[in-house]
């Protein structure tokens, strides 16, 4: 159980500390062992005093098991603090298989074994606290970059999850492109990561890049100067209009139907454009060609 088994250990805890006193568990021997750093040799739990062993008999009935010889080691590092403890029972005979309690000469070896697992497991402990500091980091990075914009808000944290859905789904395909998609937990993990700071370069671009309710908006929106040459070519249409109609070389009727045309396709053009600003209408073809003629236009 536990461990890389993938089988939950379905044991209750042992308490440090007694849950109805506060005070110091010296009752079960792992307790006892991380509070002394102490080691602890016991022949036979039946018959050892100074423990409590309820819970080893009841384990013992339920599994069949006769738990007999202990023998429990502080696992400590080189700070000295006590992260675990080392239970090993029922040492066996080499020869006859018999169990028989633990020899005084094994104890250093033992002892020896914890120190270097103790070691690991405080390695393991320190990468886990690496990758947790790093997971908060980046998670932070996420909140500033979705808090620059309310426009955008809550983009980067639903990247990632629709990024696992999609990796979910491409592992679970068994036909097709995808047949030997897989995903390690590693990998997941650095994908899961990639995907979080898909936008960090957000949190270094000003606000007027990053918080836009429109295209053309920056620290303002500048369809006003779209509109500003909009309004110069109607000024313009209107003076060439005007000019025209004094000179009474031209039909004055087709005059104003042509300045009356020229003032309309402005102000419909101008309305387009405006309506391109917005930012969330599809962009065809079309459409495309139509800012591109307009773009063609000079104006003074």
């Amino acid at each position: 159980m536990g461990g890389t088994s993938g089988n939950e250990v379905e044991y209750p805890d042992v308490r440090v500390k007694d849950p109805d006193t506060g005070k110091p568990n010296r009752k079960n021997v792992a307790s006892y062992v991380a509070i002394t750093r102490e080691s602890v040799n016991i022949p036979d739990a039946y018959t050892a005093d100074g423990f409590d062993f309820s819970g080893t008999r009841e384990f013992d009935q339920t599994t069949g098991y006769r738990s007999t010889s202990f023998l429990a080691v502080p696992l400590m590092p080189h700070q000295g603090a006590v992260i675990g403890v080392l239970q090993l029972i029922n040492a066996k005979d080499s020869t006859s298989g018999k169990v028989i309690p633990f020899a005084e000469d094994i104890e250093g070896f033992v002892l020896a074994l914890a120190t270097q697992a103790a070691v690991a497991l405080e390695n393991q402990n320190l990468l886990n606290a690496q990758r947790a500091l790093l997971d908060s980091f980046i998670e932070l990075i996420v909140g500033a970059i979705d808090a620059k914009s309310h426009y955008t808000a809550g983009h980067c944290a639903r990247v990632p999850e629709i990024a696992k859905l999609l990796a979910d789904a491409a592992c679970g395909e068994d036909s097709g492109e995808f047949a030997d998609f897989l995903m390690t937990d590693e990998e997941f993990y650095e994908f899961r990561i990639g995907a979080m700071l898909h936008d960090c370069g957000k949190v270094t671009t000003p606000e007027y890049v990053v918080d836009k309710a429109t295209k053309l908006e920056t620290i303002y929106n500048r369809i006003h100067e779209i509109r500003t040459r909009f309004e110069v070519m109607i000024r313009d249409a209107r003076i060439s209009f005007l000019e025209r109609q004094q000179n009474g070389s031209e039909n004055e009727e087709k005059l104003q139907t042509t300045y009356e045309a020229d003032v309309a396709k402005l102000h419909d053009d101008f309305a387009f454009i405006a309506n391109c600003n917005i930012g969330s209408e599809f962009m065809d073809d079309d459409k495309k060609e139509r800012v591109k003629e307009i773009a063609s236009r000079t104006w003074l």
